[in-house]
């Protein structure tokens, strides 16, 4: 293993592994116990995955990432599907980092949401769910200096049996100064890359669409992601509730199979509580899938 230090305080930037492979004895064991792609959210993000959730504006991605953090947290189903192949099969200790709304419109939107993943979690889980606010708009994790993702990775506990294992960055336009160049995410993957290989750090990407519905800035980004969900907006049943559809564009080393697009509506359950669920506004949660959606979707 090569590992490339920073200069200024012998910290790890980047690493580089490079081994000989022995083919005769090459098998699956090979692989560490603790390495393996294990799913942290079936049927998609794996283990150490870097992973992007992309829609327009106002189509409701904060309230699915808020979701995913939740259902992780908890060992729970995301959705409330009777064919929910959608669930997290381990609790995880998540770090949410936000940049983009005030705290009171985080917490508010979490309390409208937590209820459905209290009820569903696995047995004997205590959540562990911790929130970062980046107030400061002048923040750049994709900057040349390395002093804000510091800064993130102290918060990680590395070394400690609280280590972070589920991270959500929220949104990359805030969180990376607004910088969609190439040279700038290639800064801020390669760092999200080296939790994953040296930490097993699982992450998730938010980001924003640009006026023709595809990922705005570079395209670099859907070379080196390992799985990329787009959201679309829909019509919802009821005027108040939520609705979009859930499409994967990417998805590395996961069945097609289990992948259908999937229309979704966020729905108040409990208007006294304030209580929301996630619904399908098919029976099942199953969509059929056009020969034109699924040749846009991409399977590495």
């Amino acid at each position: 293993s090569i590992e490339e230090r920073n200069p200024e305080n012998n910290t790890p930037a980047y690493s580089m592994f490079a081994t000989k492979i022995n083919l005769e004895t090459l098998s699956a064991e090979s692989v560490p116990q603790d390495k393996r792609n294990k799913f942290v959210l079936e049927p998609l993000l794996k283990k150490g995955s870097v992973n992007m959730l992309y829609s327009p504006p106002n189509t409701g991605k904060t309230f699915l990432s808020q979701s995913i953090a939740l259902a992780i947290a908890c060992q729970s189903p995301l959705f409330n599907l009777r064919a929910n192949a959608w669930k997290a099969p381990k609790a995880l200790r998540v770090l949410y980092i936000d940049s983009e709304m005030s705290h009171s419109s985080f917490v508010e939107r979490l309390c409208m949401l937590k209820d459905f993943y209290f009820q569903s979690k696995g047995e004997n889980v205590v959540p562990h769910f911790e929130y970062c606010l980046f107030a400061d708009k002048t923040v750049d994790l994709a900057s040349e200096d390395d002093e804000h993702r510091q800064l993130v990775s102290s918060m990680l506990h590395l070394g400690t049996d609280q280590k972070i294992e589920f991270i959500v960055f929220d949104n990359l336009s805030t969180l990376c100064g607004g910088n969609d160049s190439q040279k700038s995410w290639m800064k801020f993957f390669s760092w999200l890359r080296y939790l994953s290989d040296t930490e097993g750090i699982t992450s998730l990407c938010v980001h924003h669409s640009n006026k023709i519905g595809e990922q705005r800035g570079t395209s670099l980004r859907s070379v080196t992601l390992d799985n990329i969900i787009r959201l679309t907006r829909a019509i919802p049943v009821k005027k108040q509730h939520i609705a979009m559809t859930l499409t994967v564009e990417k998805a590395r080393d996961v069945s097609k199979e289990s992948l259908d697009p999937l229309p979704l509506e966020l729905k108040c359950v409990d208007a006294e509580q304030n209580a929301w669920q996630w619904g399908s506004t098919l029976a099942n949660g199953k969509s059929s899938l056009s020969i034109e959606e699924r040749n846009q979707m991409v399977y590495a």
